[in-house]
């Protein structure tokens, strides 16, 4: 019958969905995943991953719809899930795997915060300009551009 924890998927098969319930994370223990935004203008692939990495963590804190779509890449990707269950005894089993967790989603926080703070800055040059009448210089419509598109 095999651990109910790991599960396999073919090249191609949908781990999880962008909008999908999540009260866990996955750790890829074989091939491939690819982590996708699915948007009105079709799937833009965002990473790709390896065994040894883990992605859905948020989805394990937070229980919250997960952000991303996740796809197998390879025939035979194996994961383990990993529940709110699950993860004392995973912590206690791979404790440096959960630094690298938590190092990742400092640093994801940290480079959100980063582009949050140059989107306000953005929009505040635009407003101050829009308030006095003047013409934006096409440099500030690049950028505003810019910010879109990595959003």
């Amino acid at each position: 019958m095999g651990n109910p924890d790991i599960k396999t998927f073919k090249k191609n098969e949908t781990i999880c969905k962008k909008g999908d319930f999540s009260d866990c994370m996955y750790d890829i223990t074989y091939g491939s995943v690819g982590i996708y935004d699915d948007s009105a203008d079709g799937m833009h692939l965002l990473a790709t991953l390896y065994p040894g990495d883990t992605f859905g963590e948020i989805g394990l804190i937070d229980s919250c719809a997960r952000s991303a779509t996740a796809i197998a890449l390879e025939n035979n990707t194996t994961i383990r899930i990993i529940t709110t269950e699950t993860f004392s005894e995973y912590m206690k089993d791979k404790p440096a795997k959960v630094i690298k967790i938590m190092q990742h989603l400092g640093d994801r926080l940290r480079r959100l915060t980063d582009d949050y703070m140059e989107a306000k800055e953005t929009l505040e040059k635009y407003l101050e300009l829009e308030e006095k009448k003047e013409q934006k210089p096409q440099s500030l419509l690049n950028k505003i551009k810019s910010i879109i598109k990595r959003s």
